[in-house]
């Protein structure tokens, strides 16, 4: 019997998880801790101990407490010096009170102690006594509601932040506007995210910023990519690769981490386009970067990571895969584990589970997912949430509960309208899911229908060329092949593998495995005098 495509029914659901494409920590590029923000963090807080003396509240003076005692050998940590200094500060040097906050608040932050972070910017911008500082510190708590997930948060601060700090034509507006895109890219609004990048852009290109330029034409690609224009993101990938080749020879270059950002992105949009290998060789690219930056369980490195198992899985290593992703979740464990990330991983997981066929595993991983975004998001709506809920329908689905698996697609469909909207390869990959249902509960007319929409969003988003429309041929194909109609079946799954052949697919790839499976039989009941696979590449 000709197979739909069961183990990638959800085929954009693991292709455009977030990083996905992997944008998981959106600011920019951050200084790893040990480096710039540490040693701001570290003079900030010895600068002041230059007063040698702290007030008591009854106006005496006495002697620092680390000037009356040895330390102990083990030198004491940034935020050992920091906590310290701040105890000892008098309540009325404001100043002084704000700048420790702050500088404790960079330090929690690269660490992804983002709860503590925004614990001491919040302080800070209560302390703050200036627009521009009070404009630096709600960016700064803007930026780590963002990372716990908190987007509806983060917007209003980032919004108060932009409007302390002069409007958002100041110089220092283009950080803000780019912060406000990357939340407007996590709720789902694309067009949204790309005006604000464009418009900090234009700001970037006026002061000469050149590495917030190039993340910019980066970010505004990878928004692209994720609408499912593959083309138009490959041509802003383009840019920011063009302004990173001129960097190179210029006085001012940009940062290792700001190449390895592009490198990750463009990646994910040769990933996204099916050349998997290419994809590939820019993961290893950034990590090798990365890995030697940023702390292990960093949301950048931890987004290259989770990229390259997906490849691995889509070059036909499955085992390989899995082993990566296990080895992805035991670092985001044991981390911080703050924010989303650990979430997305198991979505990942759970696909990749099922796909091999153990249900049961899958599902647990599937409901822990769920359970930890609920914890980060709450009631808000987020696409990401309509990806775990429609993965768990896929695990439903597979174990025969269809009507279960049924409302949690149409849970998943009803959340992405409401965030994506209509014309987003998510949405088109939980109709494809429904078609599969309606297939296997033997409605061959619902199933094409759903399959048709599918097809229609596809055509509109990542067009004709995308392997996911090749997903959807094949599975067109095995309605009309149960209908008797084999002649119309092996057209389009003649399609499907020659959109496997033109995006440079692999051969050992699952999907052309299975496609060049059904053509065969299809081809043999149909009574071809060549039905075997050396005819796949026929024209239809």
């Amino acid at each position: 019997m000709v197979a739909p495509q069961q183990a990638q029914r959800d085929n954009a659901e693991i292709h455009n998880l977030p990083p996905i494409s992997a944008h998981l920590y959106a600011q920019g590029v951050q200084q790893p801790a040990g480096l710039g923000r540490w040693m701001v963090a570290i003079v900030s807080g010895l600068a002041l101990t230059a007063l040698g003396v702290v007030m008591l509240p009854d106006g005496k003076e006495a002697a620092s407490p680390w000037m009356r005692r040895q330390e102990p050998e083990m030198e004491p940590s940034p935020v050992d010096i920091l906590a310290r200094q701040l105890r000892q500060v008098p309540a009325g040097n404001v100043d002084a009170r704000r700048t420790l906050h702050a500088s404790m608040g960079h330090i929690f932050r690269d660490r992804g102690r983002y709860r503590e972070a925004a614990q001491h910017y919040k302080e800070a911008s209560e302390l703050a006594a200036g627009a521009t500082d009070k404009s630096v510190a709600l960016q700064h708590l803007g930026l780590v509601e963002m990372h716990l997930g908190h987007l509806t948060s983060a917007a209003l601060l980032l919004s108060a932040a932009l409007a302390a700090g002069g409007g958002d034509q100041a110089e220092s507006s283009v950080g803000v506007l780019h912060t406000i895109g990357d939340v407007k890219l996590q709720q789902g609004k694309i067009a949204e995210a790309i005006r604000e990048y464009t418009r900090a852009y234009s700001i970037a290109v006026q002061h000469r910023d050149l590495d917030e330029s190039i993340l910019l034409l980066a970010d505004i690609g990878e928004a692209w990519a994720r609408k499912g224009h593959v083309e138009e993101a490959f041509k802003w990938m383009q840019k920011a690769s063009e302004q990173l080749e001129v960097s190179r020879t210029s006085a001012q270059g940009v940062t290792e981490l700001v190449a390895a950002k592009v490198s990750s992105y463009l990646g994910s949009a040769y990933h996204l386009k099916g050349n998997v290998a290419k994809a590939m060789d820019l993961y290893h690219k950034a990590m090798r970067v990365q890995a030697k930056s940023l702390r292990p369980s960093h949301s950048d490195l931890l987004a290259t990571r989770v990229s390259m198992a997906r490849a691995q899985r889509d070059m036909g290593d499955s085992d390989g895969a899995m082993r990566a992703i296990e080895a992805i979740e035991k670092t985001s464990r044991n981390g911080p584990n703050e924010g989303p990330d650990l979430s997305r991983v198991l979505v990942l997981k759970s696909d990749m589970l099922r796909e091999a066929k153990q249900t049961r595993v899958a599902e647990d991983t599937a409901k822990e997912a769920i359970r930890l975004q609920s914890e980060c998001y709450g009631s808000e709506d987020h696409p990401e949430i309509a990806v775990a809920i429609a993965s768990y329908g896929g695990i439903l689905h597979d174990s025969g509960k269809f009507a279960e698996a049924r409302e949690k697609y149409e849970e998943a469909l009803k959340m992405n309208q409401m965030t994506v909207g209509m014309y987003h390869p998510e949405t088109a990959s939980v109709y494809n899911s429904m078609g599969t249902l309606f297939q296997d509960i033997s409605d061959p007319v619902a199933s094409f229908g759903q399959f048709t929409k599918c097809l229609e969003i596809q055509r509109r988003t990542v067009g004709e060329t995308s392997p996911d429309v090749a997903n959807t041929y094949n599975n067109m194909a095995t309605v009309l092949f149960q209908q008797g109609r084999s002649e119309e079946a092996a057209g389009l799954l003649k399609k499907a593998i020659q959109i496997l052949d033109a995006t440079s697919s692999p051969k050992l790839s699952p999907e052309r495995l299975l496609y060049e499976e059904n053509l065969e039989e299809v081809l043999k009941s149909a009574g071809s005098a060549d039905g075997s696979a050396a005819s796949i590449t026929a024209d239809a």
